[in-house]
């Protein structure tokens, strides 16, 4: 377990078209974190399974969810099926990985990256959610997937 409470937080990067803003979290299973050779050393970074659950958790900061599905888009091919299964048992929010999965798999097409992890999903208790719960819920929702996901808006990857 890394504790990064000792790490000072890194102030947001702003240049002409991009602006980074730096999340940081006090503790979290080394196995997800790596270190990052960087100009001025070495950052310690989340691992693309760990970031890919990130990305869920801060959706509304990220900039929504096409945005969200069109960076995991970009990094699923770094993402191990396995690890994103023993990641997600660390991250204990079963409403992040309901979504991860349904994106993943019923927006993104990547089915074989979620299958460990839909196998982990149905060994738990969960319940069925809207995927957007700042949007508007049709009253005659279907729920017609595994991850008991109720779709009540669209999401298109840029790419």
């Amino acid at each position: 377990m890394v504790n990064l409470a000792d790490f000072s937080t890194l102030r947001p990067v702003h240049t002409h078209s991009i602006k980074v803003n730096f999340i940081r979290k006090k503790e979290w299973d080394t196995s997800f974190v790596t270190d990052q050779k960087t100009e001025s050393g070495y950052l310690k970074i989340s691992s693309p399974e760990l970031t890919s659950l990130d990305l869920i958790f801060f959706q509304e900061r990220v900039g929504g969810f096409n945005r969200v599905a069109t960076i995991l888009e970009e990094l699923s091919n770094r993402i191990k099926p396995n690890s994103l299964r023993d990641c997600a048992k660390e991250y204990h929010v079963i409403s992040v990985i309901q979504r991860l999965g349904f994106l993943l798999e019923c927006v993104l097409g990547k089915v074989d990256l979620v299958t460990p992890l839909k196998k982990y999903l149905h060994q738990t208790q969960y319940f069925p959610l809207v995927f957007n719960s700042s949007a508007l819920l049709n009253p005659e929702f279907q729920i017609e997937n595994d991850w008991k996901i109720i779709m009540n808006t669209s999401v298109e990857p840029d790419i």
